[in-house]
């Protein structure tokens, strides 16, 4: 019973991030960052919670978009 409640729950908030989500109107105005371009002002947590600047060194950062596979 725990299971279904913790399920239920994790669909209900899992549900509140659609909202956020900033979609594109069409497909043509989706623009990926190349190799090469300006990264905009932003700011992550790291895996400590801590703040994290992408702007604030003085070399240009290196993204790395890992798609795990479990």
């Amino acid at each position: 019973m725990k299971k279904i409640i913790w399920v239920a729950l994790l669909m209900v908030f899992g549900t509140f991030g659609w909202g956020h989500a900033q979609l594109p109107d069409a497909p043509n105005k989706v623009r990926p960052l190349m190799v090469g371009d300006e990264v905009p002002a932003l700011t992550l947590a790291d895996a400590n919670g801590r703040d994290f600047d992408l702007g604030a060194h003085k070399k240009p950062p290196i993204l790395i978009f890992y798609r795990g596979y479990w």
